[in-house]
């Protein structure tokens, strides 16, 4: 039986949001996550709004980052969050790129910025005053003012780096793999984190491990993978100039307009790539079919089914992509009615 997680984007309304978190944990989904995007909604607002709406599921960032935010602010902000969902909150970090240069930050050694984030965040979650002076991150002698009610779990959103990947196996209560859909691509995620588990002196089957994939669903399988496009120059923008995990897909070559696209970091150039008919002709089947489950529900079924089948992962957590002129609830709830009884 697959564990099911929903991860909703910040740009809808608060309303949405919170009818979205009930349907899916009425469904039956063990989690619900929400992104800690610059600009956007705050990500501790929307989650405190989901806890006090809801009683079973799960819920944290996904993810935040460790450069805008310092490890005391975190601690603060997701020990009150603990406070307002007992025993169901989890804190998801990763590197957070989007964003972060239009306000004046370098993202710069994520994999050690993420590590000494994590290593002060647990000493003052566990109500330490804390002494710590890192590479990137540093504390004199603070404890938080309030004890925290649990032990937090760390989940680590990974993305496509091979650096974090490892970090996450080697310290991270639970791994979330982002954006890799086919058999192959996943395959050498888990090898990254299973060289940190064994750094660490662990097992990659002591972790929790999480598959989060984008998920869009038509009866016309060109529309559902135009519904997705703009997430996949997205991921692909927030990892460039760092590609090389591509070389693990079947041979394709990537056209010279989507690489001047992933060159620029503009917000114009976001924005106007932000709409499928925009960025639906620049993307090669491959990534279609590797960096993203798009197409017909028995498609997506059918997917969704070969990711679980390997009986590595505990959860699927989705990140469903509405089609134009449809709501963000109206895609959930066909996900749960079409493609949820065929898996």
């Amino acid at each position: 039986m697959i564990n099911w997680g929903g991860l909703i984007p910040s740009n809808i309304s608060f309303d949405e949001m919170i009818r979205i978190a009930k349907r899916i944990e009425q469904s039956g989904f063990s989690s619900f996550w929400y992104p800690d995007e610059k600009f956007f909604r705050d990500c501790y607002v929307a989650l405190t709004l989901v806890a006090k709406e809801t009683s079973k599921i799960r819920l944290g960032p996904c993810v935040t980052d460790p450069f805008s935010h310092h490890p005391m602010q975190t601690s603060v902000s997701i020990g009150s969050l603990a406070e307002a969902a007992p025993n169901r909150v989890v804190l998801g970090i990763g590197a957070g790129g989007r964003g972060l240069r239009e306000i004046g930050y370098q993202m710069e050694k994520p994999a050690v910025a993420i590590r000494e984030s994590i290593e002060i965040i647990r000493k003052l979650l566990a109500g330490e005053s804390v002494t710590y002076s890192g590479r990137t991150k540093s504390i004199d002698n603070l404890p938080l003012d309030f004890p925290t009610p649990y032990k937090i779990p760390i989940m680590i959103g990974t993305g496509h780096g091979p650096f974090i990947q490892r970090l996450a196996g080697e310290v991270a209560d639970i791994v979330l793999l982002a954006n890799l859909c086919s058999t192959e691509a996943i395959a050498k995620g888990l090898e990254n984190v299973e060289k940190g588990a064994k750094k660490a002196g662990r097992s990659i089957s002591s972790l929790e491990l999480i598959a989060r994939v984008d998920v869009s669903v038509n009866a016309d399988r060109k529309k559902a993978q135009s519904a997705v496009a703009p997430k996949i120059i997205s991921a692909l923008r927030s990892s460039y100039p760092g590609l090389e995990y591509l070389g693990i897909l079947p041979d394709f070559d990537i056209p010279s307009r989507l690489i001047q696209v992933l060159q620029k970091k503009d917000h114009k150039t976001k924005k106007f790539y932000s709409d499928p008919q925009n960025s639906a002709p620049l993307i090669p089947e491959t990534l279609y079919e590797n960096l993203a489950i798009a197409g017909t529900p028995s498609e997506v079924a059918l997917k969704i089914r070969e990711i679980s089948s390997s009986k590595i992962f505990t959860e699927i957590t989705i990140a469903v992509v509405p089609q134009q002129g449809e709501s963000l609830y109206q895609a959930y709830d066909d996900f749960i009615e079409k493609v949820m009884p065929l898996v």
